[in-house]
């Protein structure tokens, strides 16, 4: 038996995709003695290795994570947190993510013995909670001295967030329906850059958002009240660079008042942000910094009586599922100069199509299979501008690509922006740079 597996095992030793892990687990724990340790491996391949322990998550696993905890890609370190609830927390904590380095990384607790745990990892930038959990302690595991980015995961108990004003160096926040949270206005005396909203139900339910003045990124995904307009519910002082829109945030009065942020340089609408009239366009184009424009699937039936948008030079275009017509964005960007299609799952862009709709941008497919919070060439976290994954190879024969931008932020992302967010740096539109970090929506590691 043990000899058939390693014949048949060496053939994948080391794996080099997540496809190749799974295939390797299911051999269970003989495979473990096979993987190989960091040592002469690729960042791909041990990801790879790191998914494969943890996928066959016996106790003779701990010892090959452990070879790995000491390596410095963002790929491997998040394989190693998604690890953590296949163990027991105490130990997990002590042997393996207690020596794991914590620059871009989201520390994901998920159960409550990982909330008791959590302190035992020193000082954590980056924290995510996941699920209900008791407010009191979750707030009190934090190191707040050293907190910069937190993602709360729909918590029915989060309510207060005045404990927040005690962590100075906090840009990041990401609340995913957390419908107990009412008043934001703690947010307005802390460092807050960054901010990310989703929420359900007819009308936004919290209140203290048009005090958060120092603003640069932010996501509202949900319906505002009705009747109400961006500009008596956004802070209209905020130096606002991106601004996500989603599942009604603009449905009763529009993006009219858009003008009230003539910093914004990057705008997303995600899926049925509301309906979109030719003023609302208009108020889009007038917008004097705006080059950057990325567009949900749903939004295209909206551009009947568009007008054109000449400042628009790098446009991304989300969910297609291949058959769209984009004719009529082209003539609404006429000097964009990159073009990133991004497919919706299980569906595949002839790009050369679109290419002859563009002739005059550089038009690139988004590679699905590019993972939140996995590093691609020159970014932080997935790729930007014209990167490229390894070439074919006898393995891997169609090659692949690495994703090549998503605005935002986070997602890390941002309650559902494109499955990532980020920061952007637009010092050129043949060279854009998108810093990503995971997308709280989903999970922030590549389990």
């Amino acid at each position: 038996m043990r000899a058939e597996v390693e014949e048949r095992a060496a053939l994948l030793i080391p794996p080099q995709t997540k496809a190749e892990a799974q295939v390797l687990a299911q051999a269970g724990p003989l495979i473990l003695e096979l993987l190989p340790g960091p040592e002469r491996l690729t960042a791909a391949e041990a990801a790879a290795v790191t998914r494969t322990a943890a996928l066959v998550g016996t106790e003779g696993a701990l010892p090959v994570l452990k070879e790995f905890r000491s390596h410095p890609d963002l790929a491997v370190r998040s394989q190693l947190v998604g690890a953590w609830i296949q163990f027991d927390a105490d130990e997990y904590a002590d042997e393996v993510l207690a020596h794991v380095a914590a620059a871009d990384l989201f520390i994901t607790v998920r159960e409550e013995a990982q909330l008791r745990a959590l302190p035992r990892l020193g000082p954590r930038p980056r924290v995510r909670f996941n699920g209900t959990h008791d407010p009191a302690p979750l707030l009190a595991a934090l190191s707040k001295e050293s907190l910069s980015h937190l993602v709360v995961y729909e918590n029915t108990l989060l309510s207060d967030l005045t404990p927040l004003r005690s962590a100075p160096g906090l840009t990041y926040l990401h609340l995913h329906r957390c419908p107990g949270i009412a008043d934001l206005s703690p947010l307005a005396d802390t460092q807050l850059t960054e901010l990310h909203m989703c929420w359900t139900g007819r009308g936004a339910q919290f209140t203290g958002l048009d005090r958060c003045h120092g603003l640069r990124h932010l996501g509202l995904d949900g319906e505002l009240s009705w009747g109400v307009p961006l500009s008596m519910f956004l802070p209209t002082t905020a130096p606002l660079e991106f601004l996500f829109l989603s599942h009604g945030a603009v449905e009763s009065r529009g993006l009219e008042d858009i003008g009230q942020w003539p910093t914004l340089r990057a705008l997303d609408l995600g899926s049925r942000p509301g309906r979109l009239w030719r003023r609302d366009w208009e108020a889009i184009a007038r917008l004097p910094r705006l080059t950057h424009l990325t567009l949900h699937n749903s939004v295209l039936d909206l551009l009947d009586d568009t007008p054109q948008m000449p400042g628009v030079e790098v446009l991304r275009v989300t969910q297609l599922n291949g058959r769209e017509e984009l004719s009529r964005l082209a003539l609404c960007c006429p000097r964009v100069v990159k073009v990133i299609l991004a497919p919706a799952p299980d569906r595949t862009i002839e790009v050369d199509r679109y290419r002859d709709v563009f002739p005059d941008a550089d038009v690139t497919v988004e590679s699905p299979d590019k993972a939140p919070g996995v590093t691609a060439p020159a970014t932080h976290a997935e790729g930007a501008g014209a990167s490229t994954a390894p070439a074919p190879s006898p393995r891997n024969p169609r090659g692949g690509y690495a994703s090549l931008l998503r605005f935002g932020p986070a997602p890390p992302a941002a309650c559902s922006i494109g499955g990532t967010s980020g920061s952007a740096d637009f010092s050129s539109p043949r060279n854009v740079k998108v810093w990503v970090s995971p997308s709280p929506s989903v999970s922030t590691t590549t389990m």
